[in-house]
């Protein structure tokens, strides 16, 4: 019987050694063993177990996870305490009985319409055109956003993004976009991500009225985010993202501030968040990640910086929680809720938004997210009017290309999503994981901290 089963544990009776060599292999399958502040932290790859280990059972627990340790000794030695045995016992079958549950691949239910490539401002970590040096600027159509709602509609999708690029570079296609779905009376959810410089109050009545969820990319206050995203003159276009944001919560249709965190900016990232949660309690984080080829290099977060980058969220997370203030971060609440979730999920793709959405670009072309937009990720073109199942088997088929692979065996693949723009393809198959060992020691970090808080923590 395999581990991870809703069935009773084999019985272990605390003194019989006859049973310590299955218990052995369980954990030298499963458990993935760190140190932090002088103790030691148990946490299941596959199952999600978290625990702190007490140091009087460290020595024992070891044993059983080292591969290359026969455990004669150890049970003459570290094993021999009762109340260590015990400890390892109840270690196991809560390792053995973890709900354990593979997502399954299913239709898209959410379509980002990458509605223009263009953009009027000049952000130094734009991912756009990523895999090009020269950045596109094309605007899609307002016939193939048209066709593009037509057939996000077809494959069951219920929720539309409205991105870029700056999407409120392309009126007539967001226009298009909410006029032709009220007027086939799609019942569908609309976000939008802008910079928020081009809002009027003529826009954000707009999308008030068709209930269009907007969240606003700033990276702080100005001295900050005029740091990395300027005009192209040079400007910096803290003044008018403000006063974008005054427009639509005047409206009322303001509902995230997205904040990317650049090695550009101050290492102090807890003033930044504080900073912006004064707007809206709703907040999205992400940190520059990418391969040191990207145009964008000098923009990439790592090694230590990595670390504190986490390690500030974490911060922030916890004093807000402590002061009963409802700050949602995305970013750090995902994290949390994977390791907290009484069911651990597994995926077999790099990242779980592939598994659920897909973006469509200015020309009607699919792809996974925008992120890989390039031809060999190409999986049909909406003008073309492919059917529900010959785009999926299609689908199925592009994805396969961003399954984890060899990634699979690093300790936090089920803990973590990795974004395809820090990998680099084999020749023959699988990843390079570039900063694989900051990103390792990080989410260590992350781990020691939410066992040292105890039972109990969620990230509601």
């Amino acid at each position: 019987m395999p581990p991870h089963s809703d069935e009773p544990a084999p019985a272990t009776a605390a003194g019989a050694p006859e049973v310590w060599g299955y218990i052995a292999e369980v954990f030298r399958r499963d458990l993935h063993l760190f140190e932090r502040a002088g103790g030691w932290v148990a946490y299941g790859t596959t199952s999600g177990v978290l625990r702190r280990v007490p140091s009087r059972h460290a020595e024992a627990l070891h044993a059983l996870c080292d591969p290359g340790q026969a455990l004669a000794p150890a049970w003459d030695g570290p094993l021999r305490a009762p109340e260590t045995r015990e400890w390892l016992l109840e270690l196991f079958g809560e390792v053995y009985r973890r709900r354990v549950v593979e997502q399954p691949l299913t239709s898209p239910v959410s379509v980002q319409l990458v509605l223009a490539e263009a953009c009027n401002l000049r952000c130094t970590y734009c991912y756009g055109a990523y895999y090009e040096r020269r950045p596109r600027r094309a605007l899609m159509p307002p016939e193939v956003a048209r066709r593009a709602v037509d057939f996000a509609v077809a494959l069951g999708a219920k929720d539309i993004g409205l991105f870029g690029g700056e999407p409120l570079l392309n009126l007539p296609a967001i226009r298009a976009v909410l006029d032709h779905a009220r007027a086939a009376g799609h019942d569908l959810a609309y976000g939008m991500t802008t910079n928020a410089t081009l809002v009027t109050d003529d826009i954000a009545a707009m999308l008030a009225a068709h209930g269009v969820r907007v969240s606003v990319s700033i990276d702080g206050p100005p001295e900050v985010h005029d740091l990395t995203r300027p005009h192209p003159d040079g400007r910096g276009s803290f003044d008018d993202v403000l006063a974008g944001i005054r427009r639509l919560e005047r409206h009322r249709c303001l509902d995230m501030l997205e904040m990317t965190y650049s090695r550009r900016h101050p290492p102090e990232l807890k003033p930044i968040l504080a900073y912006l949660a004064g707007f809206t309690g709703r907040l999205s984080c992400t940190c520059v990640e990418g391969r040191q080829s990207a145009r964008f290099a000098d923009d990439i977060v790592s090694g230590d910086r990595l670390r504190r980058y986490y390690a500030e969220m974490l911060d922030f997370f916890f004093e807000t929680r402590a002061r009963g203030e409802d700050i949602a971060i995305g970013g750090i609440n995902e994290l949390i809720e994977a390791v907290t979730a009484p069911t651990r999920i597994r995926r077999a793709y790099l990242c779980s938004g592939i598994m659920n959405r897909i973006a469509i670009g200015p020309d009607g072309t699919v792809y996974p997210c925008p992120e890989t937009m390039q031809p060999a990720y190409a999986m049909g073109n909406v003008m073309e009017a492919p059917s529900p199942a010959a785009f999926e088997a299609r689908r199925r088929e592009v994805l396969d290309r961003l399954r984890k692979g060899n990634l699979a065996r690093k300790w936090f693949a089920n803990l973590t999503d990795v974004c395809a723009a820090r990998l680099a393809p084999r020749r023959h198959g699988g990843w390079d994981l570039e900063d694989e060992t900051a990103i390792g020691l990080a989410l260590e970090d992350v781990l020691y901290r939410i066992a040292a808080t105890g039972p109990g923590l969620t990230a509601a």
